[in-house]
């Protein structure tokens, strides 16, 4: 490989000429470049991934929670409403807590 300054003959690896000094050829830093947005991609993918992987697990424990919300309310309208029943009734011997939440889980269960 020639020296673009002095002409002189330089092996075919070389970087700079072993007479004047003077750079031969520029150095290759598409490798570098390369490695480095393979690992940029890496990154931003595996964040994107996981953002959308946390926010479907997010989304599914609110669902869970609202139904959970969703039948609390309702068996504590059902207790309310059995209690609103006996005082209407004007029933005296008005059953315990627990009796009433057998009563409630009976019907749920049917």
């Amino acid at each position: 490989m020639k020296c673009p300054k002095c002409g002189s003959e330089n092996p075919n690896d070389s970087v700079f000429c072993v007479s004047c000094g003077e750079r031969i050829k520029e150095k290759n830093n598409s490798k570098k470049y390369l490695v480095a947005l393979i690992i940029v991609s890496v990154v931003c993918v595996c964040t994107i991934a996981s953002t959308i992987v946390l926010s479907v697990l997010y989304t599914k424990k609110v669902n869970e929670y609202q139904d959970l919300t969703r039948e609390r309310d309702s068996y504590k309208s059902s207790y309310e409403l059995v209690l609103e029943q006996y005082k209407d009734l004007n029933i005296q011997n008005k059953p315990s807590k627990e009796e009433l939440d057998e009563i409630i889980r009976k019907q749920y269960s049917e």
